[in-house]
């Protein structure tokens, strides 16, 4: 079986793709949210999958690393992806790989900004996953009046959950912008999608033609390939870095260099709504991720194999804890 785990507005990653792509996992999967979990009954064999660390509260999040540990510690019948406790955040992940040489843009929190920041800078919440909030600021006094704008009131409580990061021209030599998409699973890395845009920020695939779907398939046929771009190479790099064993990466590639925009760790995994050009790569795609799960799923526990239970403490703990997480889910976004 395999067990997957998510805030509780946000399972639908998972339930959509099973309902869409890959319907023979449905009697062999389990959806739920962290703030269902009943601690009182032995943790189910077989691969668990914890996910959408970025909308966890502190207490969610220990909580988690909690149960990766005590999941890892039956890895002849428990299987494990999600490690919060090794996890870098959006942020976080930026500022390595600018560290590193990888990116050439940086990212700040607002307290963080000094006089050697580049303008344009984007804003945008570190915990969430929607776009920039606004067009990219020219200088500190924009920025300071687009900060106003989306916190008011709340600026004290909310300004520390937002970043500004550098604004880079990631534009083809076409004019397109090219966010290149693809997911990590255990050891396994799976080209997701090439979105094709005329806009900076590419969220959705604005443009669509059999041209565009012939690059789109030749990235996931060519992605494990070192020619024209070692892709796979690159993707699991930064999987590592990041300390992340599930998710996906968004990033573009120009004159041969990779810039990281971000890793989810609770991606929409099979897309709706496609163009028909598309169906084929997609298709591909989303059996990739279906083998790849299905790869790391343990063997049926013996008969007679002892039950794995959360220790009794930890279940009045979490009791409170999930009490307020049901509370606070209509407000992540």
């Amino acid at each position: 079986m395999i067990h997957f785990y998510a805030s509780g507005r946000h399972t639908y990653t998972f339930s959509r793709f099973v309902k869409r792509w890959a319907p023979q996992l449905a009697e062999q999967s389990t959806v739920r949210a962290y703030s269902q979990i009943d601690l009182s009954r032995a943790v189910e064999p077989g691969l668990h999958v914890l996910t959408d660390f970025e909308r966890l509260l502190g207490p969610e999040r220990r909580f988690v690393q909690r149960l990766h540990r005590l999941l890892s510690s039956r890895p002849e019948t428990h299987a494990v992806l999600g490690d919060v406790g090794a996890w870098l955040d959006r942020h976080s992940l930026l500022v390595e790989l600018h560290r590193r040489g990888l990116n050439d843009f940086r990212s700040y929190r607002l307290d963080e900004m000094g006089p050697d920041v580049t303008y344009p800078v984007f804003l945008r919440w570190a915990n969430e996953h929607g776009a920039s909030l606004g067009e990219p600021a020219a200088d500190r006094a924009e920025l300071d009046e687009r900060v106003a704008q989306h916190v008011g009131r709340r600026r004290h409580l909310l300004r520390r959950h937002l970043i500004a990061v550098e604004q880079v021209d990631a534009r083809s030599p076409d004019g397109l912008f090219r966010k290149y998409s693809a997911m990590r699973i255990g050891d396994a890395v799976v080209p997701r999608h090439v979105l094709f845009s005329d806009q900076w920020i590419t969220k959705n695939p604005d443009l669509a033609s059999e041209a565009l779907a012939r690059e789109e398939r030749a990235f996931v046929d060519t992605f494990h390939d070192d020619e024209p771009f070692p892709h796979a190479a690159r993707v699991r790099e930064v999987f590592d870095i990041a300390g992340m064993d599930y998710g996906r990466i968004d990033y573009s590639v120009l004159d041969g260099r990779m810039r990281v925009w971000e890793i989810n760790s609770n991606p929409v995994i099979g897309a709706t709504g496609l163009h028909p050009t598309r169906h084929a790569s997609q298709r591909r795609s989303a059996d990739a991720v279906t083998e790849a799960l299905l790869a790391l799923v343990p063997p049926p526990a013996p008969t007679g194999a002892a039950a794995l239970h959360w220790p009794r403490p930890g279940r009045w703990a979490w009791a409170g804890v999930a009490a307020a997480s049901r509370r606070y889910d209509p407000h992540r976004r």
